[in-house]
C-alpha cells in the first residue's frame, strides 16, 4: 500500500514536471509569434536604392523681391482692380513673372525724418499739427520710428505702433542749426534694413530740401543705402527761410539772352548746381524719383497738412508685387529693373504711369533654405 501510494506521488510529479515544461514552452512559442506579430503589424518604410539615397539636400528658395509701385491712368486718377498677371517685370532685361500682388495688407514700417534746422523755424507749429494728423490715419498695425536733424541727426523713437507716442514727441521740437540730409536719410535707411526687415519700408522727409551740411555719406552712398534697404522715399518740402546768397555781378546786368531767359538767374542756378557738386549733397528730387517715391512741393502755409494726406492716400493705393529673379546671384550686385503693365493697358507715360524703384542689389551671401514667405 504504501509501495503504491510513493508510486503515485511519482507520477504525479513527473508528470508536473512534464506539464510545466510543456507550458513553459508553449509560453515561449507564444512571446516569439506575438512579436512576429507585432513586428509585421507596424508599417515600415520603404528603403530606396543605395544610388537614391545619397542626393543633393533639397532647397527652397527664398529670395523674393517685393516692389511697392503707383499706377496712376492719363488723368492721374489710381488704377484699381490690378492683378499679378496684369504686370510686366524685367530684371536685367529679362522678363521675370510676378507672382505676388496686394494692396496696402503689408504693415508700413516709416521713418519719418523731420528738419529742425533753422530755415523751418517758421513752419514747426504747422508741422506738429500736420505730422500728428497724418499719423493717426494710419493702420493699426503700421508702425513709425522719429529722426529729428539740424547740423546733427538724432534718433527721437524707435519704431511703435503707438502713433500718439510719436505725435507727443513733436511739440518738444526746437528749430536750430544748419541742413544735414545726408546724413539723416542715411541713418533712416540702415535703421529700417535691420530693425524692419518684413515690413513696406518708407522714408518720409519733412524739409525744405536744401542741404547746407556736409556729410560723410556722399549722395551714392545714400543712394545705394535706400536701395539696400529697399525703402521708399517720399519728401514734403516745405518753402523755409534760407539765407540770400551773395550774389556775383554779371556783366549785362538783367539783360535777357537770346532765348529770353535771365542771365542773372542762369548764372545763379550753374553756381548753385556746382556747390552743391562739390558737396556731394543729394538731390532728393531725385532720390524719390529713384527709389519710387514722389516730393510734394508745399508752396502756401496751411497745405501741408493737404501734402500729408496725399502721402497717406499714396501709401494706402500702392500695390506690393513680388517675384523670384531668374538670374539671382549672391553677389551683392545691382539689378536693374522695369515695371509697366500689359500691352491691353496701353503705353508706359502715355496712357499710364508707374512709380516704382529703378532697381535692387543682390544679396551677398546665397539664400538660406527654408518655405517660401
Amino acid at each position: 500500500m504504501e509501495e503504491d501510494w510513493t508510486m503515485r506521488r511519482q507520477v504525479s510529479q513527473t508528470s508536473g514536471a512534464v506539464t510545466r515544461m510543456r507550458l513553459f514552452t508553449m509560453a515561449v512559442v507564444l512571446v516569439g509569434f506575438a512579436t512576429m506579430v507585432s513586428g509585421a503589424q507596424q508599417p515600415t518604410t520603404p528603403q530606396p536604392p543605395v544610388q537614391q539615397r545619397v542626393q543633393a539636400p533639397i532647397q527652397v528658395r527664398v529670395d523674393q523681391v517685393l516692389l511697392d509701385v503707383s499706377v496712376r491712368d492719363a488723368k492721374g486718377q489710381v488704377m484699381d482692380g490690378l492683378k499679378a498677371s496684369d504686370f510686366v517685370l524685367t530684371d536685367e532685361r529679362n522678363q521675370q513673372e510676378v507672382v505676388y500682388c496686394t494692396r496696402d495688407e503689408m504693415p508700413l514700417a516709416v521713418a519719418l525724418v523731420v528738419d529742425l534746422s533753422r530755415s523751418i523755424k517758421p513752419y514747426l507749429e504747422e508741422i506738429r499739427k500736420a505730422t500728428a494728423a497724418s499719423l493717426a490715419a494710419l493702420k493699426a498695425e503700421d508702425q513709425v520710428a522719429l529722426f529729428t536733424f539740424s547740423t546733427d541727426v538724432e534718433t527721437r523713437l524707435e519704431l511703435t505702433s503707438n502713433k500718439g507716442t510719436v505725435a507727443g514727441q513733436i511739440p518738444s521740437f526746437v528749430a536750430d542749426g544748419g541742413t544735414n540730409i545726408n546724413g539723416a536719410i542715411y541713418r533712416a535707411a540702415a535703421y529700417l534694413r535691420i530693425r524692419a526687415p518684413r515690413a513696406r519700408r518708407v522714408i518720409l522727409l519733412v524739409s525744405d530740401n536744401v542741404p547746407s551740411v556736409p556729410s560723410e555719406a556722399g549722395r551714392k552712398e545714400v543712394l545705394n543705402a535706400v536701395l539696400e534697404a529697399d525703402a521708399v522715399v517720399y519728401s514734403v518740402k516745405v518753402p523755409g527761410v534760407n539765407a540770400k546768397p551773395k550774389y556775383m555781378k554779371i556783366a549785362g546786368g538783367n539783360k535777357k539772352d537770346a532765348k529770353g531767359n535771365d542771365a542773372i538767374a542762369q548764372a545763379l542756378a550753374i553756381r548753385d548746381e556746382n556747390l552743391a557738386a562739390e558737396a556731394d549733397y543729394v538731390d532728393v528730387t531725385s532720390l524719390a524719383h529713384d527709389t519710387g517715391g514722389e516730393v510734394f512741393d508745399v508752396q502756401l502755409p496751411g497745405s501741408l497738412d493737404a501734402a500729408l494726406q496725399y502721402w497717406v492716400e499714396r501709401m494706402k493705393t500702392r500695390y506690393t508685387i513680388g517675384f523670384y529673379p531668374t538670374n539671382m546671384k549672391a553677389d551683392g550686385k545691382f539689378h536693374n529693373i522695369d515695371v509697366r503693365l500689359a500691352p491691353q493697358f496701353g503705353g508706359k507715360g502715355h496712357t499710364y504711369t508707374i512709380r516704382a524703384k529703378k532697381g535692387y542689389y543682390a544679396p551677398r551671401v546665397a539664400p538660406v533654405a527654408g518655405a517660401r514667405p
